[in-house]
C-alpha cells in the first residue's frame, strides 16, 4: 500500500542492513499481511529502498503498517514477496550479521554470512494496493505512553460484534485541552482521559484492532502525530506508520452514561472484590453472569446463584450511606479490575435502575460506568 506519492524508482533494489533491525521490523509488519487467498498481493510486504532508508509496508486493505528503516541502499528500487516467507527466512540468519537484500532476474536474493536464499513469486510492486491520502485536517499530537495507557484501559469494552459497527470502534473525542478514549458496547463504558497539545474539537471512530495494534507498535515516551480525513486517520511515531479505516458512524453520547449526582458511595478493595468474583465464579458464569449487590448500614453483600449449582454469598464490612440492591453483570465488573490499577475502588449507585459508576480511588482520567442487570427472579 502507497502512502504517500513516491517518484519513479528502478526495481533493481539492492540494500543493506542489520539482520536484528529488518526482523523487528518484518515482526511489527507481519501484524498486518493479509492471508486472503484470493488476493494473494496482500499477503506481501512492500519493499522500497531509497535515500538511506528501506520502507516495509503491509495492507489488509482497511489497515496498512508502514516501518522506515535505516539501511546502506547502493540502488533504490521497489519489490514485494511473501511477508510471513520473508520473516521466516529473517528469522533463521545469523543474529549479528548483515543481510544484503537484492533483485535480480524476478528473484529476492536474500544473504547473511554463508546462508542464502534465493526467493521467486516476487512482484515489482506495480500490483500492490494503492492507497493515495489526502489528510485535510490535524494534526495533533499526543504522548505515547499516555496513548497507550489509554488503549489498555478501554479496548476490553468495545464491542467485538459486527451487527453493531459503531460499538467496534475505540472514540478518540477531542475536547480542546485532553482527549477522552472512549470503548462502548451498549452495556458499559470506559473512559480515559489523556493529555493534548493542540485544542481540537472532534470525534474519530478508529476500529478496536487497529487500537490495539498501535499500542503494540508503539515505542513509550514518543511523541505521536495524528492527522485525518472523513474516511482515514494516520498515526505517525518516529519511522512507524499506522493507517486505518474509520468507522463512518455517530458515537453516541457516552457521557450521559455518567450521572452527575449519586445518592451512595462505597469504597472496596479491589483485592477482595477480584478474590470475591473468582470464588463466585461457577455461580455466575452458570447464571448469565448475574451478580447481586446489596448495599446498606455496615456494609454490601454480594450474591449469585445457579439453579444447577447453589448459591454464593459474600458480605464484605465498610462504610455505606443509604440502601437499595441491583443486579451487575460479573463477567464486565471482573474484566475492568483486571485492568485497573490501584488498591482500591469506589462504586457510586443510585439504585437498581442507574447505571454503576467505577472508579479507582486516587485518579480522575479513568471510570467506568457498566448498565444493571435486570433484578426480577434474582
Amino acid at each position: 500500500m502507497m502512502i504517500t506519492e513516491q517518484p519513479e524508482t528502478t526495481t533493481a533494489l539492492q540494500v543493506s542492513l542489520p539482520r536484528e533491525t529488518l526482523y523487528a521490523g518484518l515482526a511489527q509488519v507481519l501484524k498486518c499481511a493479509s492471508n486472503n487467498r484470493f488476493m494473494p498481493i496482500i499477503s506481501h510486504v512492500k519493499l522500497e529502498a531509497q535515500e538511506g532508508t528501506l520502507t516495509l509496508a503491509t495492507t489488509n486493505l482497511g489497515t496498512g503498517i508502514v516501518i522506515t528503516l535505516p539501511a546502506e541502499v547502493e540502488y533504490p528500487g521497489v519489490w514485494t514477496i511473501s511477508a510471513k516467507l520473508l520473516a521466516v527466512c529473517v528469522k533463521s540468519l545469523p543474529a549479528k550479521g548483515t543481510v544484503r537484500l537484492v533483485v535480480e532476474d524476478d528473484h529476492l536474493i536474500v544473504a547473511c554470512g554463508n546462508r542464502t536464499f534465493t526467493l521467486a513469486q516476487g512482484t515489482d510492486g506495480q500490483d500492490f494496493p494503492k492507497m493515495e491520502i489526502s489528510l485535510s485536517d490535524g494534526p495533533c499530537t499526543l504522548n505515547s505512553s499516555d496513548l497507550i495507557a489509554g488503549i489498555k484501559e478501554v479496548q476490553f469494552a468495545a464491542a467485538t460484534d459486527d451487527s453493531r459497527p459503531v460499538f467496534t470502534a475505540i472514540c478518540l473525542h477531542f475536547l480542546g485541552d485532553h482527549a477522552n478514549l472512549v470503548g462502548c458496547d451498549g452495556f458499559r463504558v470506559a473512559v480515559r482521559s489523556i493529555p493534548m497539545e493542540h485544542s481540537i474539537q472532534t470525534q474519530l471512530l478508529v476500529p478496536a484492532p487497529d487500537m490495539r495494534l498501535l499500542s503494540q507498535l508503539l515505542p513509550s515516551g514518543q511523541p505521536v502525530t495524528l492527522s485525518w480525513n472523513a474516511e482515514w486517520v494516520v498515526f505517525t511515531c518516529g519511522g512507524i506508520r499506522l493507517i486505518s479505516k474509520l468507522v463512518d458512524r455517530t458515537y453516541p453520547n457516552y457521557q450521559q452514561a455518567f450521572p452527575r449526582d449519586h445518592e451512595t458511595t462505597i469504597t472496596l478493595k479491589k483485592s477482595s472484590l477480584t478474590s470475591m468474583l473468582a470464588a463466585s465464579k461457577p455461580f455466575w458464569r452458570d447464571s448469565s453472569n448475574v451478580l447481586k449487590v446489596v448495599y446498606g448500614g455496615s456494609g454490601v453483600t454480594f450474591t449469585a446463584t445457579s439453579e444447577d449449582l447453589g448459591t454464593f454469598s459474600e458480605q464484605v464490612t465498610t462504610e455505606v450511606t443509604g440502601e437499595s440492591d441491583l443486579a451487575l453483570n460479573a463477567e464486565y465488573f471482573w474484566q475492568f479490575l483486571k485492568i485497573v490499577t490501584g488498591r482500591e475502588v469506589i462504586l457510586l449507585l443510585n439504585g437498581p435502575t442507574s447505571p454503576c459508576l467505577i472508579k479507582p480511588v486516587g485518579r480522575e482520567d479513568f471510570c467506568y460506568t457498566l448498565m444493571p442487570m435486570a433484578l426480577i427472579g434474582i
